[in-house]
């Protein structure tokens, strides 16, 4: 036993209290008198209980009562279990000792008191309609018995369940039941359930496809075997009407269907039982959106076209490819694809209707885009400066490489007497001169240019010479080109390839320009040389005289470009593309392995990935992502957000130049195919996630969308399968997910359209939808077994009990009880108070109190004080005799004072107060 106090700091104030009493009386007062002293013990022990009782004094002791709360499922799992529950608290009651209180608390999705804390026997009755039978929250059971308990006494929970705990966690109150020192017992009552089957789910593919069958499973769960009648509805249709047989455990019945219009598809799964106990479980829904093939538009007339063509075929895709000049031109035609693939095409090939519409096709209506690299593409492709650098996540102009290369090139100008042709209203040759001029002006001034002219023979009309301080001589010099004679391309190539073996530039280069034919032999050797010194050739043929057979095959082994313009007014835009080109090192022909860099699921599933032969040099843009890029760390795949839309550029090319080992692996074309899944712009998005939970006549919506630091706000209107609408605003709990909740908690399918504000362009809408179940209660697979109770009975404190004789022979965890004694000192407080005015009224009490206890005291020392007298008087002379009467005549005078009653001296000593 112990004493507390709440406030023990009031405690220093007793012996302060009796420190000052003490003083003043010392103080004030020679010779305390009797009253005196006695007056300020009793107010000092007055005082001492008021403070006392101020300072929440208690008395802390082992409690001797204890209680027992009984926790009832009365859940619809439970139901067949009632009366074996009310059974089982009357027979514990009939242990319980005298003072001991019992409770009991109901509870299913919610607790209710159905017998407050009594030390009397009560019968009991379960029947609590309101106590949200379809479902089970254990935790809060417990939680709301703890609140019960009357802290000074020993506390006992009786957990009667089947274990199945549909809401909450009680698992996680085992420390609180420790640290609280309650004894919880479980009383299983699980197996009670004998005859049951219901339909779990109707699983399906949440997206299919126009026109292809897909698979529809209804699962089946049952308790013991029977048979049953099963009923599958699309819609409101009736697809499925059969007798099964059902064994324990679970069934699973695999229908097949196909999607003949597009949109939502809702299903409906209900069962007929031979031997039923629970009809909330016998039905299902189940829903699946059906969409089109996916549609890709793939523009390009080259090979890497091609392949991306058969590869999308090859994944059930609706693939269109068209020419460059073919391309649809208008938003509204572009809006019937999910994505556009651009396959190493250059920018003044492409309609700028089709350019300006597929931005907004991005930008405003989430659309995809890809284009693929080759020799036509990014800055080969003159991008830069475009609307299409502006979408993609790339730009042409190369910012990884620390300078530009050192550039040799040699202009080989044809001036045969074809080229004076003025049918155009200027001579071909002045039209090839102002070419080869706006071309020089694109190189930097550290780069070198020489031109030739050549008829039958070569001359060098520019000497190998630095652009810089030279630009105008070297128009000049151009300008005195004539034209005339026959055309001889070996020698001028020939002396063109000699200077610039002999230079020590990085980047050699010649442009041929002719318009007429030459010689067919002797180019073998010396292409072969060019080569070897790192000299690359590119070739220009103009109009349809030019030899273009010879020219293209020209190209191809020098390792350069081929330009056929049908008119000489294309020539200046050809020399300036192809001295950009050249001033560039945009082309990579180098073997490396591309490595990740941003994880994406593009490359999920991708553990390594194929060589790579070459790709377009590019500069990936601040905002983008990434996801492979090459040896040199520039960027081989990257994509980033366009508006609503995604856009992705791959730098290498399809046509098997860079990327044969590429397609020929399926790690390659499977990349391929989940980029352009990744682009792709779809009503349903496969990254949209809505599910739904009923409880209580509500139901909660949580949506997951694509995370998005644009997104605004987000709204959903619900449609349930009779046309009802639901409009509700959705709340943000985390990035990218969102709650809301239906005021209905009915079992069906329902349709939903999200609507996400974005702070800037268009709000984004996704169609999909969701399901509402029947509650878990109702779940037969948790029929079969106890729930959470064998994880209980693992921890410290909690057992489980079998028999009713269990519950009060339980021993308990020792509470310390705690007793208020305030009014017990306030009461004290106020007896010595009346003492104390006792006294103060009475003052002849202290003296007779005085007197009885003198009179208690032993006579013996008194006595034998008398006879010595005595025995002195005898021993004294005669004359001393007077002397000691007149002294006891003295004493006998002075007796009356020494008398005085105790009022009388209370008197005097306030008069001399007052003096």
């Amino acid at each position: 036993m112990a004493l507390n106090a709440d406030k023990a700091y009031l405690l220093i104030l007793i012996p302060i209290i009796i420190a000052a009493a003490v003083f003043i009386i010392k103080k004030e007062i020679v010779k305390g008198s009797r009253y005196t002293w006695v007056s300020t013990v009793i107010r000092i022990i007055t005082a001492s209980f008021l403070i006392m009782a101020l300072s929440g004094m208690s008395i802390i002791d082992k409690a001797k009562d204890d209680t027992t709360i009984f926790l009832a499922d009365v859940s619809d799992s439970t139901s067949v279990s009632t009366s074996k529950l009310e059974s089982f608290i009357d027979s514990a009651q009939e242990h319980k000792k005298n003072g001991d209180k019992t409770a009991v608390v109901a509870f299913a999705s919610r607790p209710i008191t159905v017998l407050p804390a009594t030390n009397e026997y009560n019968a009991v009755k379960l029947d609590t309609p309101t106590a949200g039978k379809e479902s089970t929250d254990i935790e809060s059971a417990i939680k709301s018995a703890a609140t019960i308990y009357d802290k000074n006494t020993n506390k006992r929970i009786v957990l009667m369940t089947d274990g199945q705990e549909t809401k909450g966690d009680v698992v996680s109150l085992r420390n609180m039941l420790k640290s609280d020192s309650i004894s919880l017992l479980v009383y299983d009552i699980s197996n009670a359930v004998e005859n049951e089957a219901g339909v779990r789910e109707i699983s399906l593919p949440q997206y299919v496809n126009l026109n292809m069958d897909y698979d529809v499973n209804v699962v089946i769960d049952s308790v013991g075997s029977q048979s049953a009648v099963l009923r599958l509805y699309r819609g409101s249709t009736l697809v499925v009407n059969e007798t099964i047989s059902l064994k324990n455990g679970e069934n699973r019945y695999v229908f097949t269907d196909r999607a003949l219009t597009g949109g939502g598809i809702t299903y409906h799964a209900e069962i007929t039982p031979e031997k039923d106990t629970f009809y909330q479980n016998n039905s299902v829904y189940g829903y699946c959106y059906a969409q089109n093939l996916p549609a890709v538009l793939v523009v390009g007339d080259n090979e890497s076209a091609e392949n991306m063509k058969n590869i999308l075929e090859s994944a059930q895709l609706d693939v269109t490819k068209v020419s460059p000049s073919n391309t649809p031109n208008d938003y509204d035609s572009l809006i019937g694809y999910d994505t556009v693939v651009i396959a190493d095409t250059a920018y003044n090939d492409l309609n700028e209707d089709f350019v300006n519409s597929l931005e907004s096709y991005v930008k405003y209506a989430g659309g995809g885009l890809i284009t693929i690299g080759g020799e036509d593409a990014y800055g080969m492709g003159d991008y830069k400066g475009t609307v299409l650098e502006d979408i993609l996540p790339v730009e042409s102009e190369i910012k990884t490489q620390s300078e530009d290369p050192d550039l040799a090139m040699v202009m080989v100008i044809d001036r045969s007497g074809s080229m004076d042709d003025t049918s155009q209203g200027i001579s071909c040759m002045d039209i090839a001169k102002e070419a080869a001029y706006r071309g020089i002006e694109q190189l930097d001034d550290n780069d070198r240019v020489g031109v030739i002219s050549f008829d039958t023979q070569a001359q060098w009309v520019v000497d190998l010479t630095k652009v810089g301080g030279n630009l105008e001589t070297i128009g000049d010099k151009i300008g005195t080109i004539q034209a005339g004679g026959g055309t001889s391309i070996l020698p001028a190539l020939r002396a063109a390839c000699s200077k610039l073996a002999d230079t020590d530039a990085k980047v050699k280069h010649i442009i041929l320009l002719t318009d007429g034919q030459a010689e067919q032999e002797g180019y073998g050797g010396l292409l072969s040389m060019a080569r070897n010194d790192g000299i690359t050739i590119s070739t220009i043929a103009v109009g349809n005289g030019a030899d273009t057979k010879l020219l293209q095959y020209i190209a191809d082994e020098g390792k350069g470009r081929y330009y056929f313009a049908s008119q000489f007014s294309s020539l200046p835009e050809i020399f300036v593309y192809e001295t950009t080109v050249a001033s560039k090192d945009y082309l990579n022909n180098e073997d490396f392995y591309p490595t990740a860099v941003e994880q994406s699921t593009i490359t999920d599933g991708v553990d390594s990935v194929p060589m790579l032969h070459g790709y377009v040099s590019t500069t990936a843009k601040s905002r983008a992502d990434v996801i492979l890029q090459s040896d040199t760390e520039e960027p081989v795949l990257a994509v980033w957000q366009y508006g609503l839309g995604r856009t992705a550029a791959w730098t290498s090319d399809l046509s098997g130049q860079w990327t044969n080992d590429w397609l020929g692996a399926d790690e390659g074309t499977q990349i391929i195919r989940n980029l352009v899944s990744y682009t792709m712009r779809s009503d349903v998005l496969y990254d949209v996630d809505v599910s739904a939970e009923a409880a209580d006549g509500v139901s909660q919506i949580t949506a997951k969308i694509p995370v998005s630091t644009k997104t605004v706000e987000l709204s959903a209107l619900v449609l349930d399968t009779e046309g009802k609408e639901y409009s509700i605003g959705m709340t943000a709990v985390s990035p990218g997910e969102y709650k809301g909740t239906i005021p209905t908690d009915k079992e069906g399918a329902y349709i939903i359209t999200l609507t996400e504000k974005v702070s800037e362009g268009d709000d984004n809408v996704y169609n999909t939808g969701f399901i509402l179940s029947y509650p878990k209660e109702y779940d037969t697979r948790s029929f079969t077994d106890n729930g959470v109770i064998d994880e209980l009975a693992s921890y410290e404190g909690i057992s489980v009990i079998t028999s009713p004789d269990e519950v009060y022979s339980s021993a308990l965890p020792q509470t310390m009880g705690q007793r208020d004694i305030t009014v017990g000192l306030i009461v004290a407080a106020i007896i010595a108070l009346l003492i104390d005015i006792v006294l103060r009224r009475f003052p002849e009490i202290t003296d007779r109190a005085a007197a009885v206890i003198a009179k208690l005291k032993p006579k013996k020392k008194e006595g034998k004080a008398v006879f010595e007298m005595a025995e002195q008087r005898k021993a004294e002379p005669a004359e001393d005799k007077p002397k000691t009467k007149t002294k006891e005549k003295a004493k006998k005078n002075d007796k009356p004072a020494e008398e005085k009653s105790s009022a009388d001296r209370l008197a005097e000593l306030k008069r001399n107060r007052k003096k």
